[in-house]
């Protein structure tokens, strides 16, 4: 590729890339006479969700969660 062919490239890819970020940046507008209600206040939490869980350790749920498969299995009838 010479110079010449370069430059026509650099240039067209430059031209091809500020349209395509001018259009992008754009705003858009509706094309409808569509309305969007304004957005709703959150309610307040309940009280008992106000206060953070009690934190657990991954040893700990680890634990609890395998000695009641452990109890499943060794209860189940199927030994």
């Amino acid at each position: 590729m010479n110079r010449q062919n370069a430059r026509r490239f650099v240039s067209a890819a430059s031209v091809l890339a500020m349209l395509l970020l001018t259009s992008c940046a754009a705003p858009l507008t509706p094309s409808t006479g569509v309305t969007y209600p304004p957005p709703e206040a959150i309610p307040d939490l309940s009280p008992s969700l106000k206060v953070p869980p009690p934190q657990e350790s991954f040893l700990e749920a680890a634990t609890k969660l395998s000695s009641g498969w452990l109890q499943k299995l060794t209860d189940s009838a199927t030994r």
